[in-house]
């Protein structure tokens, strides 16, 4: 047997399992990710995140990342905020670091952190996302641009019915819908038939995550979320992130948007660069021992 500790984490429902690897000596198949992700025969979680030490002097980290279906994603919002977390609270950065540098397969992430007013105890996370784009290279997606060179609001066919989309890169793919678009209300089952859809669906030639928005006020959205790789999940920080975006360049919002998700709610930022800032919180559920060896 081979015992390796664990932490269990959740930022506003989406759950990983994070595990100290900077020694770097874990490898793990997609078979086993599974496994462990399972919540029956498992462990349970949404992915896993090693944490890793930076490739680059000027980084403080990097990951190793994965899906609970053993695929590997460019970059998670709710994962980087538990891993800010657990390097935090387990000593791996000073206390008196309040910022740190995070390097992803969708390039390096400054995440914040912030504390209560005792000064340590850890609060929140604020992650730089990065710059948002709706070019259609850079998402990637095969739909057309229209006259200013994004994909807003672009009609697709899916198994059929006609949709309008709007596709946006938070260093991984994002097909957005809004409700006032759809002519029906958000539901379960328009999420779990029409999400994986357009996940897989030729438009996308690295598949999508696939959001759901309402629209309640100039200043808050409701969001359901299919995540590629995953299925519908409590809540996707880069999905939030490319939500917003969406709906600021379709001027349905402004530059500072709640979004609120099953799992709870997101504040996202947006800048005259199109650089997007996530907050939100990042919590351990329990710790624990497993058998890296195991079948």
């Amino acid at each position: 047997m081979r015992p390796i500790n664990f932490t269990k984490m959740q930022g506003i429902g989406n759950d990983f399992i994070v595990i100290d690897d900077r020694d770097e000596n874990l490898t793990f198949a997609s078979e086993q990710v599974i496994k462990m992700c399972d919540r029956k025969f498992g462990i349970g979680a949404d992915g896993i995140m090693f944490v890793r030490n930076a490739v680059s002097p000027e980084n403080d980290f990097s990951w190793w990342f994965a899906n609970n279906d053993g695929t590997i994603p460019d970059m998670c919002g709710n994962g980087s905020r538990c891993f800010a977390r657990f390097v935090y609270e387990n000593g791996l950065i000073p206390h008196v670091r309040k910022s740190l540098k995070l390097e992803t397969l969708a390039g390096v992430k400054e995440i914040k952190i912030n504390v209560a007013s005792d000064g340590t105890t850890f609060e929140s996370a604020t992650v730089n996302m990065g710059k948002a784009s709706a070019e259609p290279a850079s998402v990637p997606t095969t739909l057309v641009a229209n006259s200013n060179g994004r994909v807003i609001d672009a009609r697709y066919n899916v198994d059929g019915r006609e949709v309008l989309l709007t596709a946006i890169s938070m260093g991984n793919p994002h097909a957005i819908l809004f409700e006032r678009d759809l002519n029906e209300p958000i539901s379960e089952e328009l999420v779990t038939t029409l999400g994986p859809k357009i996940e897989c669906s030729v438009g996308f030639p690295a598949k999508a995550n696939v959001e759901f928005v309402e629209v309640i006020d100039a200043s808050t959205l409701r969001m359901r979320v299919w995540e590629r790789g995953v299925g519908e999940t409590l809540a996707c920080g880069t999905g939030a992130s490319a939500a917003a975006y969406a709906a600021n360049i379709k001027n349905l919002v402004g530059d500072e948007v709640t979004v609120k998700l099953l799992g709870g709610d997101l504040l996202i930022e947006i800048k005259d660069d199109a650089t997007i800032f996530m907050t939100g919180n990042a919590e351990n559920v329990f710790t624990g021992v497993f058998d890296a060896n195991m079948e």
